[in-house]
């Protein structure tokens, strides 16, 4: 099982969202995985924090929660994992160094860019034995320039990532159709071992 968030933050059971005729009668564990680390000790209970609450609030699932901090199986029917790679982050100068530290141009402070890109890979399947139901992967960018003296543009531009990611993620979870995600489930569940030990 993939290390999990602590439980203190992050098992939460949300409430559900507004009554919606798209509501699967299913309930959905989220699990995230940083297989080359995470780059600060935060990040993975920001991203799972931002994660459950943009999919409680799509409100297509009649529960959802993060994966168990001790590492024991979810309790689920269905399972989110996904797991983040190649993170790249890059500033980038107009100006020489020189120029961006010259004293005589304050100006000079707002004349570069934070690119911020990850690679996000996402797999849904159907509990137990983690039959596979679907799966995507995409590869957000996000693209930021200081406008004023002072601005927080490193936070500014996590917040835009955070932000883009989940709402893609929750397309992926909360896009197919009710009946169509019933009829993959049963499907994947009908395709499980008996022991439902899985692949």
């Amino acid at each position: 099982m993939i290390r999990a968030v602590p439980a203190a933050l992050l098992l939460l059971l949300l409430a559900p969202g507004p009554a919606s005729a798209d509501v699967v009668p299913y309930s959905l564990t989220v699990e995230i995985a940083f297989p080359e680390g995470a780059p600060s000790p935060t990040l993975e209970q920001e991203v799972m924090r931002r994660l459950l609450d943009t999919l409680s609030r799509r409100a297509c699932y009649q529960s959802v929660q993060a994966a168990p901090a001790d590492g024991s199986r979810p309790s689920t029917d269905l399972l989110l994992h996904i797991e983040f790679r190649e993170i790249h982050d890059e500033t980038i100068y107009d100006d020489s160094l020189a120029g961006f530290v010259n004293p005589d141009d304050p100006d000079a402070k707002l004349r570069y860019s934070l690119v911020l890109s990850v690679q996000v890979a996402e797999r849904l399947v159907a509990l137990p034995g983690e039959i596979e139901i679907t799966h995507q992967r995409f590869r957000p960018q996000v693209t930021r320039r200081p406008m004023y003296q002072g601005e927080d543009l490193r936070r500014e531009t996590k917040t835009e990532m955070l932000n883009t990611i989940a709402t893609r993620v929750a397309s992926f979870a909360c896009g197919a159709s009710k009946k169509k995600t019933q009829r993959a489930v049963d499907a994947a569940r009908a395709a499980a071992p008996p022991d439902g030990s899985g692949r």
